[in-house]
């Protein structure tokens, strides 16, 4: 059986901010994103889901202030991730900004491969 142990509240703010009346699913799945498609029928069609991980990251909570390194707005764009031990963030002109979680440089080739 899956369990939350650890995620209690990362999932209380995902359910405080629930965005256009989406629902909180079952974990290990807890969002499902899908778009309309461009045909007559319109119909919806997934196209990604977040699932949380078995274990949640034994790290500490700390807050830094990360600038874009590409110039152009001060936040980012859209909500951040972490793909390959890195923090993926979308910022302007449009480009992915990834740093390294375990000392937050700049991962510059996973920014060319994304």
């Amino acid at each position: 059986m899956y369990t939350t142990v650890g995620y209690d509240e990362l999932l209380r703010v995902f359910k405080q901010r629930g965005r256009r009346g989406d629902t909180l699913l079952a974990p290990p799945v807890i969002y499902r994103g899908s778009v309309y498609s461009g045909t007559v029928t319109c119909q919806k069609q997934p196209q990604f889901e977040v699932h949380l991980a078995e274990q949640p990251l034994l790290s500490q909570r700390q807050t830094v202030r990360l600038t874009n390194p590409f110039g152009g707005a001060e936040y980012p764009a859209s909500y951040s991730v972490i793909y390959r031990h890195c923090l993926v963030v979308l910022v302007a002109p449009g480009k992915f900004a990834c740093y390294r979680l375990q000392d937050l440089r700049r991962n510059e080739l996973l920014e060319q491969q994304l």
